[in-house]
């Protein structure tokens, strides 16, 4: 996971944007993803495979319930590996 950004704003509802790159030479299996916003956690509805070096982009919505301040992962696994990436915001 890498790249995780928030995009837009508008009052509490946000955008965000993040890139789940499988950096490996071969094909990963079954990879899913999450969003923990940091008042509410968002999964992915479906899991996907990503050939050799091939990139993702995942984008999300989210409206939150109370401005302030928040830390936000992004997470992606399979069953042979996990990655995630943080970063903190305030609305």
């Amino acid at each position: 996971v890498c790249g995780l950004n928030l995009l837009a704003i508008n009052q509490t509802t946000d955008i965000f944007e993040f890139i789940i790159t499988n950096t490996l030479n071969n094909t990963q299996e079954d990879i899913n993803w999450s969003l923990d916003t940091g008042d509410a956690n968002i999964t992915s509805e479906f899991t996907f495979n990503l050939t050799a070096y091939e990139d993702i982009f995942v984008y999300v919505e989210h409206t939150y319930g109370a401005v302030g301040e928040y830390s936000v992962t992004a997470a992606a696994s399979n069953m042979n590996h996990t990655d995630s990436q943080t970063i903190n915001i305030t609305i």
